[in-house]
């Protein structure tokens, strides 16, 4: 039993210090030093790390407005790169940021998954209204 405390103890404290990591200057750090590395923004997205941005739209959009330049240009992880960036700027309530931003993804990807999703709500930002 007390094998079984201790198992979930650690479990605990190290989720504990993951999420601290995810959520500190160290970790936009890792990614400012990485950057010119095509795999850290690919890894990001593959793993669900954009999931730790959520409801903090300015750093969800430092992160990728990085990950959608050179760098990702012929990676196949840009078209979501590129959809959770105008995402983060429309939740940002960044409106012409954001239009710029769904309009570069469906110029780009125009058969993507996600585009009629994209195309929505560009329409519905183009018109003047925010609300989802």
């Amino acid at each position: 039993m007390l094998k079984w405390a201790l198992i979930f103890l650690v479990v605990i404290y190290g989720g504990d210090k993951a999420y601290e990591w995810f959520c500190s200057p160290r970790y936009v750090e890792f990614i400012e030093s990485h950057k010119a590395d095509s795999w850290v923004p690919s890894l990001c997205l593959k793993s669900g790390i954009y999931w730790t941005f959520f409801a903090d739209w300015n750093k969800a959009l430092i992160f990728f407005e990085r990950c959608s330049k050179e760098d990702m240009k012929k990676a196949p992880e840009r078209s979501m790169c590129l959809y959770y960036r105008a995402w983060s700027h429309d939740e940002a309530r960044h409106r012409n940021e954001a239009i710029d931003a769904y309009g570069l993804f469906l110029e780009e990807f125009p058969k993507h998954r996600k585009t009629a999703v994209a195309r929505r709500r560009l329409d519905v930002l183009k018109a003047g209204w925010s609300a989802l």
